[in-house]
């Protein structure tokens, strides 16, 4: 059996006594799958999501917080 080369000593070496590197598909698998997956983050349209509330529960909103305050001795506006 051949002695393996210098910058193998002490790692696991196979028949050949060349180091072993294992299966490729350990790391093209996992490669192919990220690949995969960027197009569909890319193609994510730029959307903020906007919350609407009625007029009149945004004044009722308003008016209770402005009240509240008025009630503890502050002197504040309120907006919705």
């Amino acid at each position: 059996m051949p002695l393996p080369a210098a910058g193998n000593i002490g790692r696991d070496v196979g028949a050949t006594g060349f180091h072993d590197e294992g299966d490729p598909m350990k790391y093209l698998l996992p490669l192919a799958l990220l690949a995969a997956t960027l197009p569909s983050w890319a193609a994510q349209p730029d959307v903020l999501p906007v919350k609407q509330i009625g007029l009149e529960l945004a004044r009722d909103i308003a008016m209770n917080a402005v009240e509240a305050c008025r009630k503890d001795g502050y002197n504040v506006s309120a907006v919705v």
